[in-house]
């Protein structure tokens, strides 16, 4: 069984005559291009593990810029509950204030009819009423 040469290397001045040498080239070429196929990955392993580390750092940026928004949202959803909390508070002092207004309203106006000057009759002699009742 004969293994048969991809290309026939017979013409090429630059390939040795002898076998050995042209086994020793085979190996050197072979070698070289592993070398240079590692040389090649290498580098390339050093450019993704870079490109690795920064996104990582941008990663970890991004995670502590997430974790300082749900922190600041977490606290003004709390601000908000509190300030819904006052609101409805202050709407009910209001409403209250407001019924309080309108009875003292009521009240004013009650008293005001009530000592208000009567119309005098013939019969009856004027009502005085003293001045400081007033003030």
């Amino acid at each position: 069984m004969s293994i048969s040469p991809r290309k026939d290397f017979r013409q090429c001045s630059w390939v040795p005559k002898g076998s050995e040498e042209q086994l020793n080239l085979g190996l050197d070429l072979i070698a070289y291009a592993y070398t240079s196929r590692h040389s090649s990955l290498t580098d390339e392993i050093a450019t993704l593990a870079a490109k690795v580390k920064e996104l990582s750092l941008k990663l970890r940026e991004a995670e502590d810029k997430a974790a300082e928004s749900q922190l600041l949202l977490q606290d003004l959803t709390q601000k908000g509950s509190q300030l819904d909390d006052d609101r409805e508070q202050m709407t009910v002092a209001l409403q209250k204030l407001k019924a309080e207004n309108e009875y003292l309203q009521n009240l004013a106006n009650n008293v005001k009819s009530t000592i208000s000057v009567p119309q005098q009759s013939s019969e009856s002699p004027p009502i005085r009423y003293r001045e400081e009742y007033f003030h």
